[in-house]
């Protein structure tokens, strides 16, 4: 919906969308936070939310974000690799850890 080129909402409404995305992906890695696809995800929204935002120090703020997002899915991704192959846990019961906590959600905008 927000991508829609031929019917494109307005921007207050894409960011309602995007915001709405975001909570749902943290909820999501609330649960699990090993969780690939829902931080591949938040790395793609928050290039989104990047793109929209006007302020070129919130821009730069969520594209590193986001980067940060895209990297921990690789690692996340590269660990259940591992432990595929390999056959042994990696994760905080095997002694290996192979990711710090998960970052905590943005604060809220005002």
């Amino acid at each position: 919906m927000v991508f829609d080129k031929n019917k494109p909402l307005p921007l207050g409404e894409q960011f309602l969308l995007v915001d709405e995305g975001l909570s749902n992906l943290d909820s999501a890695l609330a649960l699990n936070p090993q969780y690939e696809d829902a931080m591949t995800y938040k790395n793609l929204l928050l290039r989104e939310k990047a793109r929209l935002v006007v302020d070129p120090e919130e821009k730069a703020r969520l594209t590193k974000l986001a980067d940060e997002w895209f990297n921990r899915a690789l690692e996340t991704r590269k660990s259940k690799a591992l432990e595929r192959t390999t056959g042994r846990p990696v994760g905080p019961s095997s002694g290996v850890s192979p990711l710090p906590p998960p970052l905590p959600p943005p604060p809220p905008e005002e």
